[in-house]
């Protein structure tokens, strides 16, 4: 017995002396140092930039050799904060950022997912070590990049955009007791930049605003652009790389950059901004990349994970019983339970949404968006469309399950009734809503995923749901006819992809239109 509590306390020992080491690792991490620029900073910055200009498109060896040596974690950008003043020097080394973030080339991603023919014999052995190399190169790059975007994302600067009101608040205190000065955000030193060139209208704003701005928005464009080249099967990296992206979007909405869009989206159609919409539609596609609409739409009317159950305490029981009264109205869908079993009634209530769900996603040809053609005696036929079975189906198991099948026969019964086949002409878009039994089912999208509502991943969906409410009552209109007149005059702006981009666009905001919640808004009237 001695020798097994000495071992526990050894081991409880050991584990202390890690916690305290890795509590010392950050701190010295937060805590960078100031860097002062002599004279011939600025200088250096532009042969460094030059040095860049020159690298290879396609192997960038001096980029992976400056990421080698962490120039950007450990020179560049402790020079941004503690030179936030010097306008000359952040945008030169913005010049930097924008070259080391950009996008892999088309040779590159090639690469990247080449398939290496070894077993074979056909391919010669040189040209098998080519291709290694080249994919090992293409690999670092995507590695480098991920990076790169992880440093921006959790810089020591933008510690307080995930941590909640209430600690953010005590922190913020806590700092100005301690320190009069406090060093912005990072990304608010960049979006600073952007206050005076928009501030300028007409023949006022300069060709040099006009670099400013593109400069900026291209950084921003490339860090939301950065995602593993190949996950190789990989589940851990593929949502360690959705986890950062995530994480991006909440501190894109906390550093003020997604108001700044909505800004540039507001008066695209002037002269002096329509240079800029191409520029607005990429970063759109990024921002909303392997997003769900129809979660974000939803993410609203749901409630968030850390308040659904509030904890009563004798500083707040005003507050708890308000969260509790919210709570019993928004998880209570059909039955009404006394306040004496609202713990078990709650339980009881996510257990069955739980299953719900994982009935409704484990159906077979759950994908399938079109109709079925059913013949009957008599010579007679009827539609049967595959998401209006799946929530029919769906409705009749709750039903059942609930006990209400005996009392509501006749609701069970003309809900198995096929519906007629609507005329297309009737619906204001293609599908009118039922066209993908993926996304019209709540919860479904969230399921196949298989992912957690964490507080982070709830706070990008609110964050995109609020973006997505205040584009579409402001900007959805303007930015649309200004990409639409550059499509229609062909113009030699635009690359190969870009109708894709833009037509994905349009089905995101659609699709989230037909879920959002718009009652008591009244920018949604103009929207036409």
């Amino acid at each position: 017995s001695t020798s097994t509590s000495t071992s526990t306390s050894t081991n409880e020992g050991d584990d202390n002396d890690i916690v305290n080491d890795n509590n010392r690792e950050l701190e010295k991490d937060q805590e960078e140092p100031e860097f002062i620029p002599v004279t011939d900073c600025l200088n250096w910055l532009q042969d460094l930039q030059r040095a860049l200009r020159r690298d290879s498109d396609t192997y960038r060896p001096i980029g992976l050799l400056l990421g080698q040596w962490r120039v950007v974690s450990q020179k560049l950008l402790p020079l941004v904060v503690n030179c936030s003043y010097d306008s000359a020097l952040v945008l030169t080394i913005c010049k930097i950022l924008v070259i080391l973030t950009k996008p892999p080339a088309e040779e590159a991603r090639r690469a990247g997912g080449l398939v290496l023919d070894v077993k074979s014999g056909k391919v010669d052995d040189g040209v098998i070590r080519e291709q290694i190399i080249l994919r090992d190169n293409a690999i670092a790059q995507s590695d480098l990049l991920m990076e790169y975007k992880k440093i921006f994302v959790r810089h020591p600067t933008h510690h307080y955009a995930f941590k909640s009101n209430h600690s953010t608040k005590a922190s913020k205190e806590k700092q100005t007791q301690k320190s009069p000065k406090q060093q912005p955000g990072l990304f608010s030193i960049f979006t600073s930049l952007l206050a005076t060139p928009l501030s300028k209208t007409g023949s006022s704003r300069t060709t040099t605003d006009h670099h400013t701005i593109e400069l900026i928005l291209h950084l921003f464009r490339n860090l939301l652009s950065i995602s593993p080249l190949n996950t190789y099967g990989s589940s851990e990296k593929a949502r360690e790389s959705m986890a950062l992206h995530r994480e991006l979007i909440v501190l894109m909405k906390e550093e003020m950059v997604l108001d700044v869009l909505m800004v540039i989206g507001q008066e695209v159609e002037r002269r002096e901004n329509e240079g800029y919409n191409l520029l607005l539609m990429e970063i759109l596609h990024h921002l909303l990349r392997s997003q769900d609409p129809t979660d974000v739409a939803l993410s609203a009317k749901q409630t968030p994970p850390s308040t659904s159950v509030p904890v009563a305490t004798p500083n707040n029981k005003v507050n708890s019983k308000k969260g509790a009264r919210k709570t019993i109205i928004t998880t209570s869908t059909r039955h009404t339970t006394p306040a004496s079993s609202a713990s078990n009634s709650l339980r009881a209530q996510l257990q069955s949404e739980r299953q719900r769900i994982q009935q409704t996603v484990s159906s077979r040809h759950s994908h399938f968006g079109g109709t079925l053609l059913l013949s009957k005696p008599g010579g007679r036929h009827s539609y049967v469309s595959a998401s209006g079975y799946l929530s029919q189906h769906h409705y009749h198991h709750s039903d059942t399950k609930d006990g209400a099948s005996t009392n509501n026969n006749t609701t069970a019964t003309a809900s198995h009734t096929p519906t007629r086949r609507k005329n297309k002409k009737s619906a204001p878009f293609v599908g009118s809503g039922k066209s993908s039994s993926l996304h019209s089912r709540h919860g479904a999208s969230l399921a196949s995923s298989r992912e957690m509502a964490s507080p982070i991943v709830q706070r990008a969906k609110l964050a995109l749901n609020e973006f997505c409410r205040e584009f579409v009552g402001q900007c959805y209109g303007p930015v649309m006819k200004s990409l639409k007149n550059e499509f229609r005059r062909d113009s030699n702006r635009l690359e190969e992809g870009d109708r894709f981009i833009f037509f994905r666009i349009v089905w995101f905001f659609h699709q989230w239109w037909r879920f959002a919640d718009r009652s008591g808004d009244d920018s949604f009237d103009d929207v036409g």
